[in-house]
């Protein structure tokens, strides 16, 4: 059976995710050598996290922050993370011993700047974070970096400093601006649509850009349809994401597509009435919720090691949020056994008064039966009083259990 999506629910997911990446924040190894106030993320929780901070786990751990409830330890968290974002540079070459090290260091600075999908987590995070001293600075450099690798006619390469179009960096792109409150070209926005309308389209990337687009403001024709169609492609019994391959510099990278927990956020954002409705969406945020109460946590199980990613989470609590926003003017159903309509109001008072009436009938054949000397069934008065009572004490506790 399928557990009903109750708000506690949410936001003991909520803050599971959160006190993971305040632990992390606190005590993993990728603290090490800080400054002090300072915090960042690498790439796993605890106790899988290293010495190690990059732009993908320390923008997942803002933005998890980012839709907490806010307190003291949330804002200074945050604040200490945006100091860091603010110096990154200058903090990591502090950290750094020999030219060895030295060498590596800067070529995986120069990537970083150079990933769209970074950037646009990045400033998705920063966008969702509350004003803080140095927020908007990083947002504007972020946004001109962006700017700059557009390409004239129309969408990002997932390598801003190269002039290829990549559809999944510029759905992730185009999300991040928008949360920012910036404007989308309508070029961008046809070749988000094309894709998301596209059946011979990979699915991660259809439910992507189909995100993007409910995100954006205006409807979107045939949303409908997209979201139905999505649906009968979701298999809820295997957690499933997507890996999308492009050029960097002179490599090929890897960045995941969560396309399930996309998936939830369409439904949140398009039609909020499935997520208690739907079956399929049920069984993908009980397995969540579910998964954020273990030891092992929420992991892909082909995903080797196994072990729980800081973008991952930062994902789901993002997921979580919109989920829980969705549902906020939705009243949640009863349970089955519980729900009570007019037309099954009237079953059961016709089932009562058909019990009573039955016994009644009964009771006054098998009286005449016995006045008139018969013998059978009729005359039986002993058998058939009992029949009589037990008709009448069910047609009386069927009324009594509707009753309450």
């Amino acid at each position: 059976m399928v557990m009903q999506i109750t708000r506690d629910g949410l936001i003991a997911g909520m803050a599971a995710i959160e006190g993971e990446f305040r632990d992390l924040l606190k005590t993993g190894k990728q603290a090490v050598g800080l400054l002090p106030g300072d915090y960042a993320a690498g790439q796993f929780l605890n106790p899988d996290s290293m010495n190690q901070r990059g732009l993908y786990g320390t923008s997942a751990a803002l933005l998890a922050l980012s839709r907490a409830n806010p307190d003291d330890d949330r804002n200074e968290h945050i604040t200490g993370i945006l100091r860091y974002l603010g110096h990154r540079e200058k903090a990591e070459r502090r950290l750094v011993r020999g030219p060895g090290e030295k060498a590596a260091l800067q070529a995986r600075l120069v990537a970083e700047v150079r990933t769209a999908f970074k950037c646009a987590d990045l400033l998705y995070a920063l966008s969702a974070a509350p004003l803080a001293d140095g927020r908007d600075r990083l947002s504007r450099k972020l946004v001109e970096r962006i700017e700059i690798a557009r390409n004239p006619s129309g969408g990002w390469p997932g390598d801003l400093a190269r002039q290829n179009v990549d559809q999944v960096a510029t759905a992730a792109v185009v999300r991040a601006r928008n949360a920012a409150g910036l404007h989308t070209d309508p070029k961008d926005v046809a070749l988000i649509r094309e894709v998301a309308t596209d059946p011979d389209s990979d699915l991660p990337v259809r439910v992507l850009s189909l995100l993007v687009l409910l995100e954006l403001p205006g409807t979107v024709p045939g949303a409908d349809d997209l979201l139905t169609e999505f649906l009968t492609q979701l298999d809820p019994s295997v957690r499933a994401e997507s890996f999308h391959e492009f050029p960097l510099v002179n490599h090929h990278e890897e960045v995941g597509v969560p396309w399930q927990l996309y998936l939830l956020c369409c439904a949140a954002r398009h039609n909020p009435a499935l997520l208690t409705s739907d079956h399929r969406l049920q069984s993908l945020l009980r397995d969540i919720l579910e998964a954020l109460k273990t030891k092992e946590g929420y992991v892909y199980s082909y995903r080797q090691p196994r072990k729980r990613s800081t973008r991952t989470y930062g994902i789901l609590m993002d997921t979580l949020w919109q989920v829980q926003s969705a549902l906020a003017g939705v009243p949640l159903p009863q349970p089955p056994a519980l729900r009570r309509g007019p037309r099954l109001r009237n079953w059961v008072q016709a089932l009562s008064w058909t019990g009573l009436t039955a016994a009644a009938g009964l009771a006054g054949l098998s009286l005449w039966g016995w006045a008139q000397g018969e013998e059978g069934p009729l005359g039986s008065v002993g058998g058939n009083v009992a029949a009589t009572a037990l008709l009448a004490f069910l047609g009386f506790l069927v009324r009594r259990v509707w009753g309450r």
